[in-house]
């Protein structure tokens, strides 16, 4: 039997179900129009997830991975407004955990704006911690934080959860 929620790679198809998930789950002045997802997809190396029930989209996460450094960076996750608080983004995030298994030198990493506190609470949540701070990094002159996913060791090792 099918888990409930699917998790499947985003493909050029699956772009419309992207914007459609973004106008349910961020305000108008924020939201990614379509022609921004073409635009990221358009990179080398610029990929992501879908999440689905019933073939309705739940939610999205868009990745940039850099090859010679062999990082794998989150860019955008959206989960529609009335599924959010049900692991639906937690669960896009493990199944990119999942998916680096068989590769364990490349490192999961997110760069997050300070102001953004929600995603850096999900963040912890999810097994990252901050490591770096880029003194005003943002646009608007203000701090960002990088995120690194804990390795699968240290998150088995119990001296490790300190």
């Amino acid at each position: 039997m099918k888990p409930s929620i699917q998790v499947q790679p985003l493909t050029t198809a699956d772009l419309d179900c992207c914007a459609a998930v973004e106008r349910q789950a961020v305000p108008p002045a924020l939201c990614w129009p379509l022609d921004a997802f073409e635009e990221f997809f358009s990179y080398a190396g610029h990929g992501g997830y879908l999440a689905t029930w019933k073939d309705q989209p739940l939610g999205y996460l868009l990745y940039q991975a850099d090859r010679p450094h062999r990082r794998l960076y989150l860019g955008r996750i959206q989960v529609v407004e009335g599924w959010r608080r049900r692991r639906v983004g937690s669960r896009l995030v493990q199944h990119v955990r999942q998916w680096l298994r068989p590769v364990p030198d490349v490192q999961l990493y997110a760069v997050v704006h300070e102001c953004c506190v929600p995603v850096q609470c999900f963040l912890r949540a999810n097994g990252f911690r901050a490591v770096r701070v880029f003194r005003g990094s943002a646009a608007d002159e203000r701090d960002a934080y990088l995120f690194e996913a804990a390795s699968a060791v240290e998150q088995r090792s119990p001296s490790a959860r300190g």
